[in-house]
């Protein structure tokens, strides 16, 4: 059922008392919401969270206007209300349906292998072919086989998606939308801000569309870009520990970093598996990537067992807001101009250079959970350079527009760090959301304890 929210000003018109009952357990309810009315430039000055008579939830936000301290006008209330319903509605498991493609060739054609692996539900197999007839493509041969914990794997060879791989996300999403059970919404006519929300929309256009349209059509940059690396913190030692866990809680990964790309206009390199490689024409995009990034990763549907385990299970800080749950994703961001290259076999745009090499080293210099960026990176956004502006810094100057891109975010200075395989040391920030208020000191207490661990160890290395 939908949560009941309340909206209440105060007589002297300083704050507005609102309040949030879900009938529904939600641990996360606190976080969730923190983050939620930050965006909205809210200050809140009191919030508690506490478990209702009939066994739900009930939080109430005491909160006022940031920089005018006066309440909320009523004008926004149903504004807020949207939000807040939207941000509270039940989320699908990502990992009811992995999506599998890579290139084939059939008969001198190219073709598309597909493979589907989902939870077994009523006419799967015909949502899926449907998926594909939608989108103008021709089915050469299917195999459907039942595995022995009751999930199908599909395999289909298709011919027709002569596009770039970078459009194949939209048909991921397609068939995942397909595949989810119906109280989620799913299917061809599901929830609307999908790829699966226009029954008549083709694979090039479900891209997103507005101020990141080029981006969205999935070229990639060139000349001056953000480069940025993500990798999942002890995956070596997770995948040991339960290979079949990890096998879903990888699925789970590459949809929330994919979401969070085509979100942000990002274009993704390399990727899947442990980490990804991607690229931003922007500073503005690349931050809000990464930051997002982590606040999506701690409300993900991750697969059952991730708080049994140790280094999944969730975490709270002394005020009770959730700070760590799930996989532990780092990621470090430089910009620079290197080398494109467009790889034949893939047809993706790959990059060189020692720019690349220097922003994977930050990424290795990151704990999980963990934004680190460079000291350029940090002078093009707060200057708001992009593309061949961030050529330049010499003249640098802050501008409004980089301090808003900062909005609801703490930074940092790390001071310099060797990296290896860069000559110099390079000055490295940290970058954090401010919903996660309170996972700064545990990073610190980290990095103190892995710099006491390495002392006398080969500088720069990196961490599994």
């Amino acid at each position: 059922s939908e949560p009941r929210i309340k909206f209440v000003n105060s007589a002297s018109g300083a704050v507005t008392l609102i309040i949030v009952e879900s009938s529904q357990a939600d641990r996360a309810l606190l976080n969730k919401l923190t983050g939620l009315l930050s965006r909205n430039k809210l200050d809140i000055m009191e919030a508690d969270v506490s478990r209702s008579a009939t066994g739900g939830t009930r939080g109430s936000f005491t909160v006022s206007t940031t920089g005018e301290s006066l309440a909320v006008p009523p004008e926004r209330w149903d504004d807020l209300r949207r939000q807040i319903e939207a941000k509270m509605a039940p989320k699908p498991r990502a990992v009811d349906c992995q999506v599998r493609m890579h290139h084939r060739e059939y008969k001198g054609r190219d073709a598309v292998e597909v493979r589907v692996t989902a939870s077994n539900s009523p006419a799967l197999l015909a949502k899926i072919a449907n998926v594909f007839a939608t989108n103008g493509l021709e089915v050469i041969s299917a195999d459907c086989r039942t595995e022995d914990d009751g999930k199908v794997v599909d395999n289909f060879l298709l011919i027709g998606l002569e596009g770039p791989e970078e459009e194949w996300l939209s048909l991921q999403q397609q068939i995942q939308e397909a595949a989810m059970p119906s109280e989620f919404g799913g299917g061809r006519g599901g929830r609307s801000g999908t790829a699966g929300g226009s029954g008549a929309a083709s694979v090039a256009g479900n891209q997103a569309k507005g101020g990141a349209a080029e981006e969205a059509r999935g070229l990639p940059p060139t000349g001056w870009m953000v480069l940025c690396f993500t990798d999942i913190q002890n995956s070596t030692r997770l995948w040991d520990e339960d290979h079949r866990f990890m096998g879903e809680a990888i699925g789970v990964h590459d949809w929330v970093v994919r979401s969070c790309l085509s979100r942000h206009g990002g274009y993704e390199v390399k990727g899947g598996g442990d980490g990804f490689f991607c690229a931003f024409r922007d500073p503005q995009d690349a931050v809000r990537f990464a930051l997002e990034l982590q606040e999506e990763l701690l409300q993900a549907a991750w697969p059952a067992g991730v708080d049994d385990r140790g280094l999944t299970a969730p975490r709270y800080s002394s005020a009770g807001r959730l700070l760590w749950r799930g996989l532990r994703v780092r990621v470090g961001l430089h910009i620079g101009n290197p080398l494109s290259n467009m790889v034949a076999q893939t047809r993706r745009m790959d990059y060189l250079g020692p720019d690349v090499n220097v922003a994977s080293r930050v990424c290795d210099q990151a704990l999980g959970g963990e934004v680190l960026a460079t000291e350029a990176l940090t002078a093009a956004l707060l200057c708001a350079r992009s593309g061949e502006e961030m050529g330049d810094l010499s003249d640098c100057v802050i501008h409004p527009g980089g301090l808003d891109a900062l909005r609801d975010t703490t930074l940092s200075d790390l001071g310099e760090h060797p990296l290896r395989g860069v000559k110099e040391p390079m000055r490295l920030t940290r970058l954090l959301p401010t919903s996660l208020a309170g996972r700064e000191q545990e990073l610190a207490a980290a990095r103190q304890a892995k710099s006491g661990q390495q002392k006398g160890a080969r500088p720069g290395g990196g961490a599994d």
